[in-house]
């Protein structure tokens, strides 16, 4: 047996996990693909949870909270009291700041040096586990998980100093890097690894393509309205109306965050049916069919489509990737594409008019679902990239 080449930690908060329906297990299907490489060349895997993720006990039938997320949930309450005291003593008598999450450092340092990772891959790793992971020499890698910019995560409010970045941010494609090129760092590196969830779920999409209809359907890609919200956005009557008139099945996937039980998601769907009775398109309602984002997975779904429609999804995406023809009834996303017909991309306006609802419908109409040797061709090339990226986080140790 070969020589452990050493620990990784893998930080992540349990919303991005999905369960084995057979033994209870776990896989985080934005990096398993990753993982798996990594694993077999003999690097051990440990898992740490952001605070506030809860697992599931497949033995006893419930959710609960690890030690460590428990422990680490506290050292942010901690901290987020020494911001608040910062902020009122400090930042407003002299209009500087004083605060370091003093706390988290602490429990990071705690864990880091027990567990000595050579690296650390996870999804918006702290600025804190950042910060100290440097100090150690270890390793930070950011998975994506959805489109960045300078909201939250790499927002000048939450970082306080320039010192808690990722040392290397995993793009699905790397053009997305040029947004955040005046925010961080110059010293973060970039590398497109590709889509990892779409080589993850590749035995399910296939066997989904193996046994899906040919009628023609439009997925619509709900999001809630802002961050803790737990209604979805408004839908676009005149769009739906539009699409429902032309016979084309309207699916709708409700947000991972409207989903997370059977409870918050029949919730989410019963916003969107009084929606949908408001505006009349009540009778329509055989048409429209809902989908739990827990039981299916996104690429799933999308290879059932012949077109996609959201608000702010960072899905379409995935869609465009697929070929789908994508429409955007909002500015929202005006950030990383814009309006191009021939590219397949409509809308990306607050304003939808008629006739380019109906040149999209039309374009979705005739536009063909992948087959399957068109997908197995892109997942090829997926991992191709995935490799390159691998190769980058060992070549940085």
């Amino acid at each position: 047996m070969k020589n452990l080449k050493g620990n990784i930690l893998i930080y992540t908060h349990s919303l991005y996990i999905k369960y084995s329906q057979n033994n209870g297990q776990f896989q985080l299907p934005l990096g398993d693909p990753l993982f798996q490489i990594l694993e077999s060349k003999n690097y051990k895997l440990s898992w740490l949870f952001r605070n506030s993720s809860r697992l599931y006990d497949n033995k006893k039938r419930k959710f609960f909270i690890p030690t460590l997320t428990k422990i680490l949930g506290l050292t942010v309450s901690l901290d987020n009291i020494l911001r608040i005291i910062n902020y009122k003593l400090i930042v407003r008598t002299t209009n500087k700041s004083i605060y370091i999450g003093i706390f988290e450092r602490l429990f990071w340092s705690c864990i880091l040096l027990f567990l000595k990772p050579k690296f650390i891959i996870g999804i918006e790793p702290s600025q804190e586990l950042c910060i100290i992971a440097r100090k150690l020499n270890i390793t930070t890698i950011d998975l994506e998980h959805g489109l960045r910019d300078d909201a939250y995560f790499f927002n000048k409010i939450y970082r306080y100093t320039k010192e808690g970045y990722p040392d290397i941010l995993l793009y699905s494609n790397i053009k997305d890097a040029k947004i955040l090129k005046n925010i961080i760092p110059n010293d973060i590196k970039n590398s497109e690894s590709g889509y990892l969830d779409i080589i993850f779920h590749q035995k399910e999409i296939i066997n989904e393509i193996q046994k899906r209809s040919n009628k023609k359907e439009i997925l619509y890609a709900s999001t809630y309205k802002v961050r803790g919200s737990n209604k979805p956005h408004l839908l676009p009557e005149g769009i739906i109306k539009c699409i429902l008139r032309k016979n084309i099945f309207l699916r709708i996937r409700i947000h991972p965050k409207l989903a997370q039980n059977e409870e918050t998601f029949m919730d989410a769907v019963s916003n969107i049916k009084l929606q949908l009775k408001k505006a009349g398109i009540e009778k329509e309602s055989k048409n429209i069919s809902y989908i739990n984002p827990f039981k299916i997975s996104l690429w799933s779904d999308l290879v059932n489509a012949n077109g996609m429609l959201t608000f702010n999804s960072s899905s379409y995406r995935h869609a465009h990737f697929l070929g789908l023809p994508v429409l955007i009834h909002s500015n929202e996303m005006n950030l990383y594409d814009f309006e191009d017909h021939e590219n397949n991309l409509y809308g990306f306006k607050d304003k939808i008019d008629d006739e380019i609802c109906e040149k999209f419908i039309n374009k979705c109409a005739m536009n063909e679902k992948i087959n399957l040797k068109n997908f197995q061709a892109l997942v090829e090339k997926e991992k191709g990239k995935m490799l390159t990226s691998i190769s980058l986080i060992e070549n940085h140790l």
